[in-house]
Formats: structure tokens, sequence, C-alpha cells
């Protein structure tokens, strides 16, 4: 779907003008599939595959940039809402409103998932310390054969 420009010298479109509806529903398409995004980003990061989990940000970097840019357009139409009749004001907002906790309950999935690496991570680099460590331990206590002097004095 191809968005358009909301219009600066034409009078403020109404609640009904297939742009802001557009932009609304938009908006809420790119939320929806973040959210997607979301849902499998956490199956990922709870299975502790973070090959995966960097594959799919990747993925979601342009999504969000898609949304971030967006974000301005529905930020130009709230401020331009002021000119709307009073019932298509409040269904903006509320739609706008909508969209705002969508974005929120991104955010804090976001935040746990990314808890939920960071602990994975600690785990896993207190796991490969105890190995590093038992090798050294291993190391210290394996024959290496009888040992040849290091000094040599004058009889030998």
């Amino acid at each position: 779907m191809t968005l358009h420009p909301v219009p600066t010298t034409d009078p403020p479109a109404r609640i009904g003008d297939a742009h802001i509806a557009d932009a609304v529903a938009h908006h809420r398409t790119l939320l929806q599939r973040l959210e997607e995004l979301s849902d499998r980003q956490r199956e990922l990061a709870g299975a502790g595959d973070g090959e995966a989990v960097l594959t799919l940000l990747s993925v979601r970097m342009g999504l969000i940039a898609d949304i971030a840019a967006q974000a301005d357009r529905l930020r130009d139409i709230a401020d331009a809402a002021h000119a709307l009749q009073d019932a298509e004001r409040q269904s903006l907002m509320e739609e706008l409103s909508q969209l705002d906790e969508l974005t929120r309950s991104a955010l804090a999935r976001d935040a746990q998932d990314r808890r939920t690496l960071e602990e994975a991570r600690d785990r896993l680099a207190t796991e490969l310390r105890g190995v590093c460590a038992a090798e050294r331990a291993q190391a210290a206590y394996t024959s290496r054969g009888p040992a040849a002097p290091r000094v040599q004095d004058a009889r030998g």
C-alpha cells in the first residue's frame, strides 16, 4: 500500500477522509506486524537461539523505521485535529490512543525480551568461565613427562 503525504495546503481533513483513515489503518498494520515479530522474538529468546534472534532483529529494524516514519505523519494529523468537529476529533484521538497503547505494549515486550537475552548471555558467560577454569585445572594435573633441568651447573 502506497501512502501519500498529508496535504499541507488543503483545509484540514475530516476523520472520514481516506488519507487519515489510511494512515491510521497502515500504522495499526505495522504495529500488528511488530507484535507478531515480537512474539516470535520472545520464542527464540526463550529457546536461546541467538542467531535466529539476530536475523529477526534485522527484519524488525526495517519495520521500526517504517513505524517511526508513519508516527511522524500521525503526529502531524493529531496536531491538525483541532480543526475537526468534536465527535471526529474524539474518534481520531481514541484511534491514536489505541495505537499509542499498541506501541507501549511493544516497547514493554522488547524490554522484557532484552532482559531475557541478557540473562541468557550472563548464564552462558558464567558457564564458559567454568569450562575454562576446569580446563586449566585439568591441565595443571596432567603429566607432561619428566621435567628437564632448568639450570645446569658445572657438574652437569
